[in-house]
């Protein structure tokens, strides 16, 4: 891992939620998107009480990109800004959007509520 991505993982094990795990979980079944619903027991993962960089990562390039849907982009990006408010101003770069991208899926495994 390079120095940057250490960087950027280590920004990321510091964001904590703005709200609860389970408000969090109700936030992001609230997007209406095939795709997106049915990653989302997969990808979505907190560990004591806060989300997972993975996690992070892969809601990101949801709300950076919305997977060619500008409807799950925004919706993406209100849940993501409500989770971790102020966050996705501060990561919004090319630069960590590249590193997203590359750890979205990294050591993904299922969600336990």
């Amino acid at each position: 891992m390079t120095e940057e991505e250490q960087r950027f993982f280590s920004e990321l094990r510091k964001l904590r939620l703005a709200v609860s795990p389970e408000q969090a979980w109700r936030l992001l079944q609230q997007i209406e998107h095939k795709k997106f619903g049915d990653a989302l027991p997969t990808y979505w993962r907190i560990e004591g009480g806060a989300a997972v960089p993975e996690s992070i990562c892969w809601l990101f390039c949801w709300a950076k990109t919305g997977i060619n849907s500008p409807r799950a982009r925004d919706d993406c990006r209100r849940a993501f800004e409500r989770i971790f408010p102020e966050a996705f101003g501060r990561l919004n770069s090319s630069h960590f959007h590249k590193f997203a991208r590359k750890f979205r899926y990294h050591g993904s495994k299922p969600i336990h509520l």
